[in-house]
């Protein structure tokens, strides 16, 4: 961990509080100046992205998968959490900026979230959706998650948010999380769907719906 902070104040030495410039709104930070991590500083607002869509898509759709997804998401956050203040790692040479919201670093919040979506994104896209004639496109989707996904992660350590360390255990966590949400919403919530849109229906509220295998031929 000292060597890791030694090399990065090494390579960042000319860069002051001053030089840092916020992306307003999300204060997400990057060195004045630099086009790459300006590029990176966009690429770490994914998750934020995301995550407003799917709950566009949950409130207007009120398909009880994507419901689902945005549960595990938000459990996947709870276990970062608790993750964070359990291990309590401090983030990498925080004396470069002194702007950061949270002073523990490890697993990269950035990191879990976005590989929890891609490997998520990936289980459904193999498993739950049946394809059938040349899936092109889903070949294309899948580079695009893949690429999405190791922007936002190279993003955390490009920008000093997080060391290697911290964005690979947040890239493990994530994975993890996705694959054991996946099987529980598989195996035990899927088949109680239509008993939940059911009563769903009888409690008065608006009604939603529950998607099973989908098939295309696209």
């Amino acid at each position: 961990m000292a060597e890791t902070c030694a090399l990065t104040q090494t390579a960042s030495k000319e860069l002051k509080e001053g030089e840092w410039r916020p992306i307003s709104l999300t204060h997400v930070q990057y060195p004045e100046g630099d086009l790459l991590g300006q590029f990176l500083a966009y690429c770490s607002l994914f998750p934020l992205a995301i995550f407003c869509c799917l709950c566009t898509l949950a409130g207007s759709r009120r398909d009880l998968h994507t419901i689902c997804l945005l549960v595990g998401m938000l459990s996947n956050e709870a276990v970062n959490y608790l993750l964070k203040h359990w291990l309590q790692e401090r983030r990498p040479c925080t004396e470069v900026n002194h702007t950061f919201h949270t002073e523990y670093g490890l697993p990269s919040n950035h990191a879990q979230f976005i590989w929890f979506f891609c490997m998520y994104s990936l289980l459904f896209l193999y498993m739950r959706l049946r394809v059938t004639g040349r899936p092109l496109w889903r070949l294309l989707l899948v580079v695009v998650l893949l690429l999405i996904a190791v922007s936002v992660s190279y993003s955390r350590v490009y920008l000093l948010y997080h060391t290697s360390r911290q964005v690979c255990c947040g890239i493990m966590v994530g994975v993890g999380m996705a694959v054991a949400w996946f099987a529980f919403t598989q195996l035990i919530l899927t088949p109680l769907f239509p008993c939940i849109s059911a009563w769903w229906v009888l409690t008065g509220l608006p009604s939603v719906a529950c998607t099973h295998h989908i098939t295309t031929g696209i």
